[in-house]
């Protein structure tokens, strides 16, 4: 699912290389339960037969002007320190280019010891999260000294009041302290529009960062991050160019003849990269 594992890897003639990542199988089942994860299959989004991402299997995309690959090994591993990404679109494994978001990045920023389990799904709110049962399925894997990242809130604003949020990052924050993990909040990324953190996603990312504070827990401020790349980048934020953070094309060589894409919420490539390094 455009996961980033590696990246920029040349080689001389009769140079080897080697790199080591780790990965997560994922299916939909709850442990032994007999529940599963309450997938979306609109347009065959979540759909195992289409999406290789739930099938329990591991697929792997080499690209590159000339991708020569010696060999590939693959082994079980019970050991190392998972970070289980909650969210909407903003965090998703968007399938479709030139649609990209910070969860696919993220995994080459670390290295083989660390996991990224992201089972974020676009529309999603932090309540329908829950009623999906996608932190139990977390929770049926996270182990002590894992991670649980929270992004809620360009959903949550039309449909969760604000004291169900707060309700919600209490119970995420709960969950992760009853099986040793640490908890993470992170404020919703900006919209193109935003240029007040204070005011941006209809407040929910104030009220992200204030009640993030009175649970004690740990916060990234990605909101006031992307509002500052905004600044930085001026009108090349939303431009066509490889310097745009937002999803903004006319023509795409990955898509042929698509429509046009002005896109003010969500990220390309390049955002969605600059945002996981960040």
């Amino acid at each position: 699912s455009r996961r980033l594992l590696v990246e920029n890897i040349e080689t001389a003639a009769g140079q080897i290389v080697t790199r080591t990542f780790t990965v997560m199988r994922r299916d939909a089942a709850i442990g032994t339960t007999g529940t599963s994860v309450g997938l979306d299959n609109s347009y065959g989004r979540e759909n195992p037969a289409i999406c290789l991402n739930w099938d329990r299997k591991l697929t792997f995309e080499f690209s590159g002007m000339r991708p020569a690959i010696g060999g590939v090994d693959i082994v079980k591993v019970d050991t190392g320190i998972t970070i289980h990404l909650c969210g909407n679109s903003t965090l998703v494994e968007q399938e479709d280019e030139p649609w990209a978001a910070w969860g696919q990045p993220i995994q080459r920023f670390f290295n083989s010891s660390i996991i990224v389990n992201d089972l974020a799904s676009s529309g999603l709110t932090s309540s329908s999260f829950l009623n999906q049962r996608r932190l139990a399925k977390i929770c049926s894997v996270m182990r002590p000294g894992d991670y649980l990242f929270f992004e809620f809130g360009h959903n949550d604003q039309s449909s969760v009041s604000t004291a169900q949020f707060q309700a919600n990052m209490q119970t995420y924050r709960d969950s992760a302290l009853a099986h040793g993990a640490t908890m993470v909040f992170v404020a919703p990324t900006a919209r193109r529009a935003d240029d007040d953190s204070a005011t941006s996603v209809g407040g929910y990312a104030e009220l992200t960062r204030t009640y993030a504070r009175t649970l004690g827990a740990k916060l990234i401020d990605l909101n006031t991050a992307v509002i500052r790349m905004k600044a930085a980048l001026g009108t090349a934020a939303y431009g066509s160019d490889n310097t745009q953070l937002y999803c903004h094309v006319a023509t795409s060589p990955l898509w042929p003849d698509p429509p046009a894409v002005n896109d003010g919420t969500h990220f390309c490539d390049f955002g969605a990269y600059e945002l996981a390094k960040w």
